[in-house]
């Protein structure tokens, strides 16, 4: 039958039918089709955090990969005719992931290099993929967060790729060898000692490693780099983060002069929970703690720290460390400090706990320290925050 004997309804139903027709009348339509609207918020990411990159990319990576294997590599061309912005979209993913065959579909002279392909493919973990933006791509450059992405992962066949074509100054190998040093990636740091490169292994790369408790990192600065010397920083982060193993091999490893240590270190570990570090320090080191101690462990509810501070401890406390307890509703530390210590409380024990609305420690506080109750603070506690109001008046503590 020929079109031109073909009813218009006869007609229209061919048209609609052939899948290449309906494209190109579609083309002419405006408005986004309904298959491409989950684009139109999608943006290339930015590089400015590490933590952020893997998870931007992962979103575009849950779109737009569906997206492809619904409707194919074929179609893009209508996706860019339709949503410009989806060009350097789909380049910065296929350079992400690694996929050259979609790079093929996006010209790369057209792109404008921001974010930088090789930065992207460096955060991707490409090998291959650098290589080719490299033979086709010749005005891309790669930053600094090519190298330090790159450190963060462990990635030293991307590190020594990157030291090979683009080589970068000292400051860079120090920022990528910190970053190595954050997530203890050993493999990074043998590489840039056996480059003998001097100058990129800094004092405070130890203060680094014993902050986020990296023994095996310590190890190695302490066996290749024993000119190294550390800040009071590494022994006081390293007892804050309840880090015992790095505590402890800092202690066996380096004499006084080379480790800085005072009584913030137990201090330190006190305040965060850790008992086993500040019993470690009590027995091999002779700086002991201060007041601060005590007062901490009280107002975070550690009972069992505060106990044995108690116990072992000869400097105790102050009265912030009953207030603290009692604004934090800690009962039994308040009871606690009352039979077993002498500092006692101010009245602003009663006025954090009647503000934070902890009615027993309250009733206590009146019963056992009714010297720092006084009734005018009591009224005017009703009038600021009326929660405690009917249990006071139960007690008849006021009218």
């Amino acid at each position: 039958m020929s079109f031109r004997k073909m009813t218009s309804a006869a007609a229209a139903k061919v048209v609609l039918q052939s899948k290449d027709l309906v494209q190109q009348v579609t083309m002419y339509q405006p408005g986004c089709p309904k298959h491409m609207r989950c684009f139109r918020a999608l943006r290339r990411p930015s590089l400015t955090c590490q933590d952020d990159v893997h998870a931007a990319f992962a979103m575009i990576a849950t779109v737009l990969s569906s997206w492809l294997k619904e409707y194919g590599i074929d179609r893009l061309p209508s996706l860019y005719a339709c949503m410009g912005h989806m060009r350097g979209v789909v380049l910065v993913h296929a350079v992400y992931s690694g996929r050259v065959d979609l790079i093929h579909v996006v010209s790369l002279r057209e792109y404008d290099d921001d974010p930088p392909l090789l930065d992207i493919a460096a955060a991707g973990g490409h090998v291959a993929m650098l290589t080719h933006l490299l033979q086709h791509a010749s005005n891309t450059v790669a930053t600094p967060f090519a190298m330090d992405v790159a450190a963060s992962m462990g990635r030293v066949d991307i590190v020594e790729f990157l030291l090979t074509h683009r080589p970068q100054d000292d400051s860079f190998h120090e920022s990528a060898i910190s970053i190595s040093i954050v997530h203890g990636h050993i493999s990074i740091l043998q590489f840039f000692h056996d480059r003998q490169v001097d100058g990129v292994f800094t004092p405070d790369m130890m203060d680094l490693a014993a902050t986020h408790g990296h023994v095996h990192v310590l190890e190695f600065l302490h066996r290749h780099r024993p000119s190294l010397r550390m800040s009071m920083r590494a022994m006081e982060s390293a007892a804050a983060g309840g880090h015992f193993a790095a505590v402890r091999f800092l202690h066996h490893h380096y004499d006084d002069h080379h480790l800085p240590c005072g009584p913030n270190v137990m201090d330190a570990a006190a305040i965060g929970g850790h008992l086993d570090i500040v019993r470690f320090l009590h027995l091999n080191r002779p700086e002991g703690c201060t007041r601060l101690a005590m007062n901490a462990a009280a107002t975070r509810g550690d009972l069992n720290m505060v106990t044995w501070l108690h116990v072992h401890r000869p400097e105790g406390g102050t009265t912030s460390a009953m207030d603290g307890a009692a604004t934090c509703g800690h009962l039994k530390v308040v009871k606690f400090l009352h039979t077993h210590r002498s500092e006692g409380c101010t009245s602003a024990a009663f006025w954090g706990a009647v503000k934070h609305n902890h009615v027993e420690v309250v009733e206590w506080l009146l019963t056992h320290k009714r010297q720092w109750c006084d009734p005018v603070d009591v009224v005017v506690a009703l009038q600021r925050w009326p929660l405690t109001k009917g249990w006071l008046v139960k007690r008849s503590v006021v009218n």
